[in-house]
Order: C-alpha cells, then structure tokens, then sequence
C-alpha cells in the first residue's frame, strides 16, 4: 500500500507518519513481530518513515541486530529532512515566508467567517412538518432553550481539536438573534446517567416559553476515542462504541416531559454519528442535526431556525431506527456491504 499504491501508482513524494502508539500494537498486540526491534524494522521497510511514539527508539538496534540497514534508515531521513526543508526550517527566519506570518492570523476576521460559513453548510433539516421552521422572530416573547448540549463549548467541538479563542454555544447563539425577547436556559440532564434531577427545571421553563428548543444529543464522552479523557469533565474518559443508536441516559425522557407541557418544540441535535430518533420524528415538529460545528455553531443554529439561513446539508451516514437494522459485524471482511455500514 505505501510502496506500490502510494508511491509508484500515485507519485506520493512526501512521508508517511504513523497512528499514535500503531509502531508498538505490531509487537505488544497484534503480534506479527516479537520485539521492538523487529516491529520498527517491519514499519521503516514498508514505508512508515517517522512514528508517533516510542518504538522507533529501537532502530539503532535494529540495525545491529541486521534487520535493516542503514540504507533503509537514510530513505526516510531524506524524506523528513527534505520536508523540514521545504518548510525553511534550516533557514534564517527573514527568508522563510512562513516565518513572517503573524499569530493573529489564526484568530482573523477572515477565519471567524470562514467557521460560521462551514457552520451554516453542515447543517441538516432532518424534518420540518408543514413549514414549522423558520420560526418568526416577532412572535416569540420568551423562549427556553434546554438540554445537555444547549450550552456546552466543549461540545461544539468534536474531539482532537484546537480551542477557539471564543465560541458560541445554541443558547448564546439564540438569545443573541432575539434581542427583544426572554431567552433562558436549563440543562435538565447529562448527555448519559439517568438522572432526572434537572428535569422539574427544564420542565417549567418551558411550560412558561413561546418555544422550547432542546439541544440533545451525544459528545466526547459518548463517542470520542476509547479511553481519551481530552475533552471529556470529571475525569471520565470517552467510551468509544455504543449499544444503542438511541439518545443516552434519560435525554429522550427529558424531551418527551418537555414535549408534554404543550409548547411547541424544536429538537436540535449535535453529534457525530447516527442517532435514532424515532419518538423525536413522530411527535416534534422540526429536528435540526448540527453535528458538532465548530466555535460558530450557535449562530449558525439560530440562522437556520429564524430563517437567515436556509440548510442545504445532507447526512454522509444512513440514520437507521434501530441496531435491528444492522447487519452483524462479526468481522470486517467487506463483502455486500456499502460505506453505508
């Protein structure tokens, strides 16, 4: 793969780095080789030339031990190093183009607009019975905006991230398109637990609201990298797969007892993977999926509901109603199946 396909098939003239930790699983669990040694060799002659992580310590090694030469070791060195070139690494920081860039272009005016614009492209209006978005600005007094992602920046953001300088959550995004009305919020659960604490809160906000728009849905901590504890609170760490394709913990039950107040009812989602919302698609009106949008998401969020916006996203992945509708995965040979899967 990256000898004949990527290199000769393709005429890829750069270099290959590995997965974090990937050099170490050949040895220490997927066991094709015995030692480190052996398992950096394996890497460097296939075309891995730099690793992220701590077994291509052993190259030197390896080397002694004849498992590669220097040969092999000096093909990936003039990839890095012809990288690092290109770069102006070696070069006094005056004749480097990229040495003059400032840091506040990272934080720019131009790059503010450019996360709102992908925002606003990523959005998906999964339903909207009889016209019931745009919602008309006018009309609404007071409106509760509720739910475990409603006012979360961490959420926004996915996993393996940077950190904007600042960020606008749905419910700061909302209450900053209505400037004339009441906007409140309540978070009335977890993203997971079945704790229903927070419920009589939500419950009451809403039942006194024009709207009530309930942001659910998953977050790092649902779906993140098994084990990754960056941007997950309290020392959890993210779970990596899921049972279900139902919303977590008691998210559903914190939406059917907002739903039961009488006010209508936006439901807004952000996650990244599919999410069966069955109950949501026969009783809510109009369902928004956000996915996680980066540092503009809630204003892009607003734009969509107040008719700013128009959403022209479509899902990249099916949204099945249940795990009933997968086939088993008992292993990951291809066969009749799609990306779908």
């Amino acid at each position: 793969m990256l000898q004949t396909v990527l290199r000769e098939e393709w005429g890829f003239q750069g270099y290959v780095v590995s997965d974090c930790g990937a050099i170490g699983d050949i040895y220490q669990h997927h066991k094709i080789a015995r030692t480190a040694e052996e398992a950096s060799a394996l890497a460097v002659k296939a075309g891995c030339d730099l690793e992220c992580g701590a077994t291509y310590r052993a190259l030197v090694n390896a080397v002694k031990q004849g498992l590669l030469t220097e040969a092999d070791l000096d093909r990936s060195l003039r990839r890095l190093f012809t990288a690092r070139m290109k770069l102006g690494m070696f070069d006094p920081p005056e004749r480097v183009p990229y040495a003059a860039i400032p840091i506040e272009v990272n934080d720019c005016a131009a790059h503010k607009q450019l996360a709102l614009e992908a925002a606003r492209q990523s959005m998906v209006l999964l339903k909207n019975a009889e016209g019931f978005l745009p919602l008309d600005k006018t009309k609404l007094r007071r409106v509760a905006v509720i739910g475990p992602n409603a006012h979360d920046p961490i959420v926004l953001l996915g996993n393996y991230n940077g950190t904007p300088s600042s960020s606008v959550t749905p419910f700061e995004g909302i209450r900053a398109a209505l400037p004339g009305a009441q906007v409140e919020y309540a978070k009335g659960c977890a993203i997971a637990g079945q704790s229903t604490a927070g419920f009589a809160e939500a419950v009451e906000l809403a039942r006194n609201a024009d709207l009530a728009v309930v942001c659910l849905g998953l977050s790092q901590q649902m779906e993140g990298e098994e084990g990754q504890d960056e941007g997950v609170e309290g020392g959890a760490r993210s779970l990596g797969d899921r049972q279900t394709l139902d919303l977590p913990g008691a998210q559903e039950a914190l939406l059917r007892a907002v739903h039961a107040t009488g006010t209508p009812v936006v439901l807004v989602l952000l996650n990244g993977s599919a999410i069966a919302v069955n109950w949501a698609d026969q009783h809510v009106p109009a369902i928004l999926e956000a996915w996680y949008p980066g540092q503009a998401g809630g204003t892009a969020i607003a734009e969509v509901l107040f008719g700013d916006y128009n959403p022209a996203g479509r899902l990249p992945v099916t949204f099945y109603k249940s795990v009933a509708d997968l086939p088993p995965f008992e292993d990951y040979r291809m066969e009749g199946r799609t990306y779908r899967y």
